[in-house]
């Protein structure tokens, strides 16, 4: 009996041995000494970056693509980030952007790569947008309306931006006119409100927090010629608008229209804002003082720099005229031609021997009008077609657009064929430009103005500026 009872607690601890045996060696050990330490698990490791993402460059409205390869225990869960801030849905191992813009150059891309052990940063990868023929988009959203600042190239938004002007730093002033405001874009492409309460027209000086633009205007037509002896007949047309075209005098102030409000403004640098001629809401054409000197329907304006002279077109049924103001005189204006009927001058530029050009998109033609008063045909036959050649021998159609280069040469958008021509000062036309591809025949341009002298555009059309070379 004593002997059998021997037997089965032997066989008991040999069972015990083995399963002890067992289990030590599921959780790693040895089965021999005395160190309980531990064995560390790799999933409990966060993973490392084997492959960064690398710079890259790509032209403007291209997508760029950025890849990054990690090490470790999956799976992975990938944020990628823009200067800092995620990017909503961008949670794979490789990003594709969408179409960047100009203002997206030195744009920082990361990536945080995270598992069960924690997480891992990547290195940024800097992203450089090169120009490429045709419209470059800069800065807006050309489907999508608003009034938002922001410092990304996705971030701002406008209004059907209209008046550029860029001074000598590189910043573009933008008569962003259904939002009733003036914007700024820095040289970063960060765009800022500079005067005007988004979305509120009136009429206010003062502040730039606090002034107001355009709204619905009034102006006087005169119904027929005045004969001896018969009273003169007016009509009153109502229109929307918000601040149009834009200048700049010497100091860097912006000089703009206002016509809603039969004015022309003055806008310092740090966005106050006055009245430099006309009568607020008293539509007419009437020199004198420019306090009392009344403003019909100005649509575009230009400065001569040196005299500090003020250009503005002025409509008042049936014809239009271009005037000249300073800061103690508005005259009455000449004709733009001597015909009865002429239509709105859609640009104006101006020489420093005080020589006017302009054009009107039924003229068809880029004329001069001299300081004598006469008036000259610089280019165009008058015809609606777009034909390049020398002087009346080429076309031009519905010139909307018109900006004058330090040599003497323009740069004239034609609203037909959707191109920007070029004018030499001895009146040969050529061809810059094709904008149906980027921008498309639905998009016609708004405004326009020097950039880089002799190399770029800005240009806006839609809710977007873009840069457009030239050279």
């Amino acid at each position: 009996m004593h002997n059998h009872l021997d037997r089965v607690a032997l066989r008991r601890v040999r069972i015990a041995g083995l399963w002890a045996a067992l289990m030590l060696s599921a959780c790693g050990g040895s089965g021999g000494g005395s160190d309980n330490t531990p064995g560390t698990s790799t999933a409990s490791t966060p993973p490392t970056i084997s492959n960064q993402p690398a710079d890259t460059t790509v032209a403007a409205d291209s997508t760029a693509r950025l890849f990054v390869v990690a090490s470790g225990n999956g799976p992975y869960i990938y944020q990628w980030r823009k200067n800092g801030a995620p990017i909503a849905g961008a949670t794979s191992s490789t990003l594709t952007t969408t179409p960047v813009a100009v203002a997206d150059t030195g744009a920082r891309f990361d990536v945080i790569v995270t598992n069960a052990g924690g997480s891992v940063t990547s290195r940024s990868a800097t992203l450089d947008v090169t120009l490429h023929a045709g419209a470059n988009r800069l800065v807006g959203q050309p489907n999508d309306a608003g009034t938002t600042d922001g410092a990304g190239a996705d971030e701002a938004l406008f209004n059907q931006p209209h008046g550029l002007a860029v001074n000598r730093s590189g910043e573009i002033y933008v008569g962003d006119t259904n939002n009733f405001t003036v914007r700024k874009v820095a040289k970063d492409y960060s765009v800022s409100l500079l005067a005007g309460v988004p979305g509120t027209s009136g009429y206010e000086d003062g502040p730039g927090v606090t002034a107001l633009f355009g709204g619905v205007g009034k102006t006087v037509s005169l119904l027929q010629p005045a004969t001896p002896g018969a009273p003169v007949e007016y009509t009153t047309d109502a229109f929307v608008s918000g601040p149009s075209s834009l200048a700049l005098d010497s100091a860097g102030n912006i000089v703009l229209t206002d016509h809603a409000n039969n004015v022309i403004r003055k806008i310092t640098p740090q966005g106050v804002v006055s009245t430099l001629f006309g009568k607020a809401r008293t539509p007419g054409m009437l020199a004198g003082p420019p306090a009392t000197a009344l403003i019909n329907r100005t649509s575009v304006l230009t400065v001569e720099k040196v005299s500090g002279w003020v250009y503005f077109d002025d409509f008042q049924y049936p014809q239009s005229f271009i005037r000249r103001a300073s800061s103690f005189d508005v005259d009455s204006g000449r004709p733009t031609s001597s015909s009865t009927v002429d239509p709105l001058v859609s640009g104006l530029a101006v020489d420093s021997q005080e020589n006017v050009f302009f054009i009107t998109q039924s003229s068809n033609q880029l004329l001069k009008l001299a300081v004598d008063g006469s008036t000259t045909i610089v280019a165009g036959s008058g015809i609606s077609e777009s034909v390049d050649g020398q002087g009346r021998a080429a076309s031009l159609c519905h010139p909307s657009a018109l900006v004058r280069n330090e040599d003497g040469s323009f740069f004239v958008y034609d609203g037909c064929s959707r191109r920007i021509r070029k004018v030499s000062a001895t009146g040969a036309v050529t061809t810059v430009v094709d904008l149906t591809e980027t921008l498309g025949i639905e998009s016609p341009v708004l405004g326009m103005d020097i950039y880089a002298a002799g190399q770029t555009l800005v240009i806006s059309a839609r809710n977007a500026l873009y840069l457009v070379p030239v050279n």
